[in-house]
This record gives C-alpha cells, structure tokens and sequence, in this order.
C-alpha cells in the first residue's frame, strides 16, 4: 500500500494507500478505482501549459495534450488530464504523464514520459501492460510465459550486442504514439526515444540485431520482452487508427516492431496489413515501389521522368504511394533517398530476412529496392552515414547477406541487380579504367572479375585473387569472344572492409556490348554480393 509511484521521473501521488505492482517491463499498475491528487512535475495551468498528461489517448487523433507551444501539432485543452486533478480513474484506464521541455516551441517538445495503468486485478512480472490505444481493445492478457523466445535467431554478431543493458532500457521506456501523421514527432519524449522516424527505425534495427545476435539467449530476453511490448502498443495503436504516411523520413520503424510481436507472441499481428492501408501507414511500403505502365500507357502515370529502361526496377519515391507526383528517377534528385530513409533500414529487412518474417510484411518491393540500394551506395562517392545512419548496420548486411541468409530461406530476391551502376561508352580503339566497388564480408574473400557478353551468355570468371588487405594484385589479360575486353584488374583496400577494383578495359570489337560483374567468387564459380559495369564499344 503506498500514497504514490514513480516511473522514469513522473510521480503519481495518491488521494488513500492504494496496492501497487508492475508489469513485465517495469511500468507500474495500480489497483482501482483510485484518485490521482496530484503529478510530479506538476502540470501548468495558467500561460503556457506544460506537464500535461492525457488520459486514454486516441492514436487516430491529430491533436495532442502535453504542451500548448509544440510546434505543428496543435494542443487541446481538453486532451489534458492534468488539467482536472483530482482525477478520479477506474479499471481498465491508462494516464500517460510527460514533462516538457523547458524551451517553448522545440523539436520535440517533450522530455519524459510514463504510462500508469489502473487495474481490477494487480499483475504479476509475467503480464506485459495492455496497450494504451483508445478504442479497439485486445481480449487476452498476453504474457511472457506465452512468448516463443525460439522464434529468435542467433545469427548476427556478438558485437552488436555490447550495448545490450542501454537498449533494454531505452525501450522499456513509453515509446509514445498517442497520435497520427508526421507531426506526432513532436510529442516524442527526448529521454524515452528519437523523435525523427530515420533515428527511430535505426534505433529499432540496433535493438533487433542485439537481440537475434549470437549472444546467449537468456542475456536477450529482456531485450525481446521490451520491443514487444512496444509492438504490442503499436499494434493497437494501428487498429485504432494510428499512420504516420509516406512522408520523408517520418515514418520508419514501427512495422518491424510489430511484426516481431507477432513471431514471438501473437500470431495476428502477423495481419497489420489486412487491418490498414499499409502504404499509408508504414513509411517503408508506402515509399518502395515497383516501376510500371499504368493503364492510361504513360510509364508511372508520367511522373517521375521514368522511361521504358527503368520499367520493372525497384525504386524509391518521396511520397509515391501518397502524392507520386514527387517521385524523381535521378538518383540523387532528391535528398531524401539517402539521408533519411533507406539508410534507416538495413538492420530491420536483415532481422526481416533472418527471422522469416518477409512474407508477413507482404512487400518484397521494399527488399529489392534495398539490394538496389547497397549496390549504388557502395560508390566512393557516398559517405558512411548516407550508406547507414549507424554504419554498424551497413557492415552486417555486408557480412551476412545473400540470397539465403544463413540458411533462413527468403523469398527468392536475387543479390544482384540487374541493372549496373555503372556505365561506359569507349571508341573501338581506346582504352579505359573503370574502378567498381565491392564490399566484403572479410579481407581474405576471393574476389573475381566475370564478364557476360552482350547476348547475355554467363561466363565464368576469368581472373580472381585473393585480397589481404595490403597487396594490390595485377592479373593478366582476360578474352571473351576472342576478343580482348579485359588489359589488367588491379585491386585497392579502402576502410570498411571496401574493395576497389580498376578494371581497365577495351580496345575492343566495335559495337559490342558487355557487362562486368565483380565480386565474391562462390565456390561453383559464380559471383555474389557483386557490383557491375556495362560497357559499349563505339566504333
């Protein structure tokens, strides 16, 4: 019996004694009906309100009752629950409390958060906390004893997991959706999560990659225990009308979340899709798309200059499935493709991959698109952060994705892009050198060049080595066709396990067309994890 609790810096104090116990993450719960007093720190009343606290909150909503001076997301009074104390509560309703930032109109505009659930039953240490999403509401208790830890892979590296003990307590934190569209970024609280869906996502995939890591499993339970109670909440906050849209970088990270829930607890949550218009509400599937004709014959409904070379690619929009007008072929007409999306994204398609939940996401686009992704962006042009927001993602999608990642059988999307990043167009009696970048799982790979003539007849390769990171190796003249396509490979080491390859093509037979293909050479003598260059010889 206690006159008050406190969770992450946000006290509830009590009318009477009231019982008290908490949930699997550490949220507290209170036994109702009961009278909240008064909240520490103490919501303002007079000027500019801060502290608020809103009572049930409805994820469909686009107006917020924390802090009168966020900005873009307009605040109601009536939305704050703070401003009525006492508060008298009964079973079944949920407070979230939050401090403010001290600053008026900032990004965002709140510092802290906490959820307090009233009950009729205390929970035990097993029960996770129902979601807080007015509306819909879930007909089971879910608890940990009904979670399927084996649903967890041990497939990425340990090293991953360093920082294991932070992200759990990052995200037993309220990571906090209590409303929709873009602008809820202002209410994210700065202690408890990012507020920008690009630091979100990234954040999302460091926790997923921890927790399927080869640590041992019971160091990753905690882990697991908190990103599904944070799918539970964004489950629920979906089917009550939560969306983020297609906007930016705004909305990435919350669809991994659930469908982790779904693998390790409930089942349903594996159907976010049949519940939402998943293109609106998931910034990943409403921004990744396929290339098309439309009905009326024009390509992409005329927007976005694409031509009939661009028909079937996996390709990325601002806004597509939102406003398709501000889809742009140029691969850096808009700087969003790589500084606030993509980059994001890696670590949760490789958990997505890993743990079989590809079809369950139900938009393969999106896979395609960021093996597309990979191969332009290992360009030395790119720096590591438009790569991957944490570049820590980046190096393990080099390390372990194939076509099968280890051994977890995806749905068929080949590695390698069909269309090549590079492309040179030399007269019949030049020469040039093309340098091709390759990313490599380890320094002592065996690395081959494979030419494919322009019929596209595969032929193996004709010259590989092995790179150790110090020599730079020549290799000798390469034919195909009879034709001398190939003068010298060379190779250079850069950071990040990053090979160049100067490929020093031509002369050659005018008119001629082919594709170089360098990378990995597998054991059959075939290339994965490669990048290509097509070359043409003019007369």
């Amino acid at each position: 019996m206690v006159l008050s609790v406190t969770r992450h810096g946000i006290t509830w104090h009590f009318t009477t004694d009231r019982p008290v116990a908490t949930f699997a993450n550490g949220d507290p719960a209170v036994l109702g009906p009961v009278q909240i007093r008064a909240i520490d720190p103490a919501p303002t009343t007079t000027g500019r309100h801060m502290n608020g606290s809103q009572l049930n909150p409805n994820p469909s909503s686009t107006k917020q009752g924390y802090d009168s001076t966020a900005p873009f997301i307009p605040y109601d009074s009536t939305l704050n629950a703070g401003l009525r104390l006492p508060l008298n509560l009964d079973a079944g309703d949920q407070l979230i409390s939050t401090e403010s930032v001290t600053q008026a109109d900032h990004t965002p505009q709140v510092q802290k958060a906490a959820i307090l659930t009233v009950v009729s039953v205390l929970p035990t240490t097993n029960d996770f906390r129902p979601a807080y999403a007015r509306g819909i509401r879930p007909t089971r208790t879910y608890r940990v004893s009904d979670m399927d830890f084996g649903a967890l892979v041990s497939t990425f590296s340990p090293s991953l997991a360093i920082d294991i003990e932070l992200l759990e307590e990052q995200f037993e934190r309220l990571w906090l959706e209590s409303s929709k569209g873009w602008v809820t970024r202002m209410i994210h609280p700065v202690e408890n999560m990012p507020d920008y869906g690009r630091d979100h996502c990234a954040t999302l995939g460091d926790a997923l990659l921890a927790v399927n890591s080869m640590t041992p499993l019971e160091e990753r339970k905690r882990l697991a225990i908190a990103i599904t109670q944070y799918g539970i909440d964004m489950y629920w906050a979906v089917k009550n009308g939560w969306e983020s849209g297609p906007t930016g970088g705004h909305g990435s990270g919350r669809k991994a979340a659930i469908l982790f829930a779904g693998l390790l607890l409930d089942p349903t949550f594996l159907d976010v899709n049949q519940m939402t218009n998943q293109y609106l509400t998931f910034g990943e599937d409403g921004q990744t798309f396929r290339v098309e004709r439309s009905l009326n014959g024009s390509i992409n409904n005329g927007f976005g200059n694409y031509g009939v070379e661009h028909l079937g690619l996996p390709e990325w929009g601002f806004s597509h499935h939102d406003t398709p007008r501000n889809d742009n072929s140029a691969w850096d007409g808009d700087p969003y493709r790589v500084c606030c999306t993509a980059n994001a994204w890696l670590a949760q398609a490789l958990v997505a991959r890993a743990m079989g939940m590809m079809a369950a996401w139900g938009h393969d686009v999106m896979f395609e698109y960021l093996d597309r992704y990979v191969r332009v962006m290992q360009s030395p042009t790119y720096p590591d952060w438009q790569r991957s927001w944490h570049i820590e993602h980046w190096r393990e999608w080099v390390a372990k994705r194939r076509e099968d990642l280890n051994g977890v059988n995806t749905v068929g999307i080949p590695i390698i892009w069909e269309q090549p990043y590079l492309s040179l167009t030399i007269p019949a009696h030049a020469s040039h050198v093309a340098t091709i970048a390759v990313a490599l799982p380890d320094l002592s790979a065996t690395l081959g060049v494979l030419v494919i003539s322009a019929g596209g007849a595969v032929k193996k390769p004709k010259r590989f080595c092995r790179v150790d990171g110090v020599t730079h190796l020549t290799k000798d003249l390469v034919y195909l066709d009879d034709q001398k396509i190939l003068s010298s490979v060379t190779f250079n080491t850069r950071q990040n396990q990053i090979v160049d390859i100067n490929i020093q093509v031509g002369p050659g037979t005018a008119g001629q067309k082919y594709i170089l293909q360098v990378g990995i050479v597998n054991p059959d003598g075939t290339i994965s994890c490669s990048n290509a260059c097509e070359v043409t010889i003019l007369p």
